[in-house]
């Protein structure tokens, strides 16, 4: 090589360290018009290339230096970057293997290397690249930064964290440090941090749209709902195409209760790309909210027939339920049905127990949709702490504190807890509705603690430091629950009881009470919490219920003499073959009736409708409005005889019956919705109104009608059990509760 030659290598090499690749390049290409086939010439060529972001010439130029100089090392490394560059990531492998190997080869090559494995998800590989270039070079950033992807692919959250805060710690400011930091915070369940660490991320790179999408999403995980509108909103605005932000902004603007925009644009989203699934579902549950049920299933329809989406089917079939739709329910179950051993998406599992399901397949399902739905959940945490107070503090969470039907069963217990041992709260996230119950819940507690418009990681610091023993859920999966406060884990003893018939399958509930009717011993594999039971039933009554004295019967739209059958649970309970029971007691009694409680317009439709194709006159399906709770109580006692659902048997309805002295016939099943009404009845003195089969239950039924001697020894029998029967003596089962909150906190 002459000299001129080599002083212009010398040249070029000192412009690319100088940062211009420009004058790199002309001396090299000047090179190698009369030299073209020189290694070095065409390496620093194709390095000038390369930081001109012409990475295609690069590797051109680099195979050819490797072709004719295979121990060219750092050609071999600079081809790597190229490929990586490139996206050709097994060309980058090949390339960097083949420089690891030469004499000399710098720490990073095995960074690079790296690099190119974990794009090919060869993960595992990659950290064993990575540490070991950080072993020989640990001020390497780009492999710590690589590490901590490579972690993150393999779920080493907190691994991945110590790696991207070793990058941070010399840069800052990195945009991309931070957006990964706020990615490790999500994975590992701290929500709130990861809203700091995308908001730091957007102050450096405010046109970093996916870290604005994250941040939106945390924050609508949080339950801050306008911060995520606003946003959803700026993305929106630069991307008017982004069908997940429009999606998410329906969904934001919706629990904003910006109703009409919601609609607007879920609309929008649907219009975007008809066959997603998301927008038919935010459609269908807007119309949902607002009484507009025929308008819902004709959303879900719509959907369900695009784009064959489980949670439209799942959404379908709970619609169906609720209008006593029969036929669509009859279409739309067995194709839910089907799926139910594998999908995770089919919707709440409140909505499998009016369904004909084994309490194995309520376990399995609700396991995999909380796995789907509380991914970040913390698992139980029952350790040991020492107490220095001398009362147990316990936590109520419920967003049903007002007039609703599990408060009204519970207010009196928690009245009569003992304040001398326990100090009680309760954290109330739903609506204030100025009823005079909740005024009564207020003073029930000595802290009543109004959360309903915090978002939830407010909640769980509230929580958290008022340093609870035990926290209560009386919500479980019904509608407006707030559980992602309790998938935080804000108390380490966490228990699901009386708002929720069934298993929670959630890491994050530790025990669910019971008693031995609702949960028998052989059904305990069937929940994943463990099951503690009270000594008696369950369930907690209010033996401080108002009562007044009932209309007449003509006011209520009865016959004067005929037998009243009644049954005032939810409409969605309702299924045909218990219907089908109530109208074959209605042929069989003359002059009968079938007293219902109003729901929605078209179930009241189409249960008349139903009788009249079995041969009845739908006259004799009377639907009672609602009323104010000491009205409706009064209209029992101008019933005749209580009928229960089958499978999700009566709760509060079927204590309302008993309190109000109108008996009740129930069938018992496996699950714990299907066994409530069986607890109340043993617990109030009438086993004998417990059946075990549809025809047994029709037998009794008949028989209480046709036999006033029988029906008024029954009617005997609640009047004194109101008094003396396990089932409302609220003192009593306000100890046995208490002492097991006690045994659960000593068991830690």
């Amino acid at each position: 090589m002459s000299a001129s030659v080599q002083r212009k290598l010398q040249q070029a090499h000192q412009h690319l360290q100088n940062g211009n690749p420009a004058a790199a390049a002309a001396l090299c290409e000047e090179i190698l018009q009369r030299a073209p086939r020189s290694p070095d010439a065409l390496w620093l060529l194709g390095a000038a290339r390369l930081m001109t972001g012409r990475a295609d010439e690069a590797a051109s130029l680099l195979e050819r230096v490797v072709l004719a100089a295979p121990d060219h090392g750092a050609a071999l490394e600079q081809l790597g970057v190229a490929h990586l560059i490139r996206g050709d990531y097994a060309a980058a492998e090949k390339a960097l293997r083949a420089a690891r190997t030469l004499p000399g080869a710098p720490p990073s090559v095995l960074m690079r290397l790296g690099l190119a494995l974990s794009h090919q998800g060869k993960h595992g590989d990659a950290i064993g690249a990575l540490e070991r270039a950080l072993e020989l070079d640990p001020a390497l950033l780009d492999a710590h930064a690589g590490l901590g992807r490579a972690y993150g692919a393999q779920g080493r959250w907190a691994q991945a964290q110590r790696a991207f805060e070793t990058v941070l710690a010399r840069l800052p400011d990195d945009p991309d440090t931070l957006y990964n930091l706020g990615i490790v915070s999500v994975e590992l369940g701290d929500t709130g941090a990861a809203c700091a660490w995308f908001e730091r991320c957007l102050a450096r790179a405010p046109g970093q749209i996916e870290a604005r999408e994250r941040l939106a999403a945390a924050y609508l995980a949080l339950g801050r709902f306008a911060q995520a509108t606003a946003e959803l909103r700026r993305i929106v605005e630069a991307l008017p195409g982004n069908f997940q932000a429009i999606c998410s902004l329906a969904e934001a603007t919706f629990q904003g209760n910006e109703i009409e925009e919601a609609l607007g644009y879920a609309r929008r989203a649907r219009d975007l790309d008809p066959s997603q699934s998301r927008p038919y579902g935010v459609i269908a549950q807007m119309h949902h909210v607002r009484g507009e049920l025929d308008l819902a299933v004709q959303a879900v329809e719509e959907g369900f027939a695009r784009t064959g989406a489980d949670a439209l089917l799942g959404t379908l079939v709970h619609l169906a339920h609720r209008q006593c739709d029969w036929r669509r329910w009859s279409s739309a179950w067995p194709l839910m049905e089907a799926k139910l051993a594998t999908s995770a998406d089919l919707g709440s599992p409140l909505w499998l127990l009016s369904e004909n399901t084994t309490p194995g397949q309520q376990l399995s399902y609700t396991q995999r949709w909380v796995a789907q739905n509380y991914p970040a959940a913390r698992p139980a945490a029952l350790s040991r702490r020492e107490r220095t107070r001398e009362r147990i503090r316990v936590g109520y969470y419920s967003g049903d504190f007002h007039q609703h039907p599990v408060p009204c069963l519970a207010v009196e217990t928690f009245e009569l807890h003992d304040r001398s041992r326990f100090e009680v709260f309760a954290y109330s996230y739903g609506p204030d509705d100025g009823s005079a119950m909740r005024r009564r819940l207020e003073n029930a507690f000595e802290h009543f603690v109004d959360v309903a418009w915090d978002p939830d990681d407010v909640v769980e610091t509230r929580i958290r430091e008022d340093e609870l023993d035990i926290l209560i859920d009386l919500k479980g999966y019904t509608a407006g629950d707030r559980l992602a406060v309790m998938a935080r884990r804000p108390c380490p003893l966490q228990v699901e009881w009386l708002g929720y018939p069934g298993t929670m399958g959630a890491p994050f509930i530790d025990y669910v009470i019971a008693d031995g009717i609702v949960i028998p011993p052989d059904a305990e594999q069937h929940y994943s919490e463990r099951v503690v039971r009270v000594p008696h039933c369950y369930q907690a009554n209010d033996h401080r219920r108002p009562t007044t004295q009932p209309r007449s019967r003509a006011d209520y739209g009865l016959p004067g003499d005929g037998f009243v059958f009644c049954c005032f649970g939810q409409t969605a309970k309702i299924t045909p073959d218990v219907f089908d029971c109530w109208m074959a007691l209605l042929r069989t009694v003359p002059g009968s009736v079938l007293w219902l409680l109003e729901d929605n317009r078209w179930a009241s439709a189409n249960l008349k409708s139903a009788a009249q194709a079995e041969g009845v006159d739908a006259g004799r399906v009377i639907i009672a409005p609602r009323l104010p709770v000491i009205e409706h109580l009064a209209r029992y006692r101008a019933a005749d005889l209580a009928l229960d659902t089958f499978p999700y048997t009566s709760h509060t309805t079927g204590s309302d019956a008993l309190w109000s002295g109108c008996p009740l016939v129930a069938l018992r099943g496996e699950t714990f919705a299907a066994r409530v009404s069986a607890s109340l009845l043993t617990h109030c003195g009438l086993p004998d109104l417990i059946t075990e089969s549809l025809e047994q239950y029709q037998e009794l039924a008949l028989g209480i009608a046709t036999d006033s001697a029988c029906l008024q020894a029954l009617r005997t029998r609640l009047a004194a059990a109101r008094e003396s029967a396990p089932l409302f003596d609220s003192q009593a089962f306000t100890r046995g509760l208490e002492t097991l909150y006690v045994e659960l906190i000593s068991a830690r």
